[in-house]
């Protein structure tokens, strides 16, 4: 209640819209409240907008009017293909592209990005049953393997810090060695925009840079992260990197995290505080 009471006050001035992206991803308590405030707006001015996967949560979001968006149609479908590719593209090459795809818009900007001239003229094929999320993360991967070091590292430490934090990622990347400079390459490749805050162009750009990064990286990275986050004004944040970054049992790491869980249960985060006790965040 009182969140929409919250919701309300903000929309006196003018209509509020709150839109959330990749609403499969909240934490239970997170969905179960927006999904009761949503359930209960009549005469406020506040729209509530998710967006859900297939593999998201339907329960927690059943009753609320529902509009599912499918693939493009294979006449736009085409058109968008054609659009991304430079050159001459076999026909059977083509058709197997947009079957593939079945319309997903991401797929078919990525897929072709990641393809050499010779594929695409008519050895294009997929050998593997891999899922499609998976070869478009390749497709990232592949442009992320062409950058400097110093870029991928940055890549890294972005998708490490979760709430994109412009300034903590350039104080941790200061503490990597990483200057200004690192940033401007992924940023051209279309990987990164760091602006006022750091978006990355689609949620499969960050998982891909972190699943494909070898151990010994996230450490560094994660303790850059911790030891520039302010351990007064987010202690629980810092004492999750810090978390990510020991790689042996460690007394102090554990203690904080258990403070950490005790200020997450004293905040009704039960969720948040179990995850700590885990050693992790959900």
């Amino acid at each position: 209640m009182a969140v929409l009471s919250l919701l309300a006050d903000g929309a006196e001035d003018q209509p509020l819209v709150c839109i959330v992206d990749d609403a499969q991803w909240l934490d239970r308590v997170s969905s179960q409240t927006l999904a009761f405030v949503a359930r209960r707006l009549l005469a406020e001015r506040v729209a509530l907008v998710f967006a859900v996967r297939e593999q998201g949560d339907e329960q927690v979001l059943a009753g609320l009017p529902e509009l599912v968006i499918g693939g493009l149609n294979p006449e736009y479908a085409r058109l968008l293909l054609d659009a991304m590719i430079r050159g001459p593209l076999d026909e059977q090459v083509k058709a197997r592209i947009l079957d593939e795809t079945r319309g997903n818009p991401l797929a078919l900007i990525e897929l072709p990005r990641g393809l050499t001239p010779a594929e695409l003229a008519g050895g294009f094929g997929f050998p593997d049953a891999r899922q499609l999320t998976s070869r478009i993360e390749r497709s990232f991967l592949q442009r992320i393997e062409k950058l400097p070091r110093d870029s991928r590292l940055l890549l890294l430490t972005a998708a490490a810090e979760p709430v994109g934090d412009v300034h903590l990622l350039w104080r941790a990347a200061e503490r990597l060695g990483i200057g200004a400079e690192g940033g401007a390459p992924a940023e051209a490749a279309g990987l990164i925009e760091l602006g006022v805050r750091v978006r990355f162009p689609h949620p499969l750009v960050r998982s891909a840079i972190y699943v494909a990064s070898n151990p010994s990286d996230r450490r560094d990275v994660h303790r850059a992260l911790a030891d520039s986050t302010d351990p007064v004004l987010d202690p629980d944040r810092r004492a999750w990197h810090r978390a990510h970054a020991t790689a042996q049992p460690d007394e102090a790491v554990a203690a904080e995290m258990v403070r950490s869980a005790d200020r997450a249960q004293g905040r009704g985060g039960l969720a948040a505080a179990a995850a700590f006790l885990n050693g992790r965040l959900s």
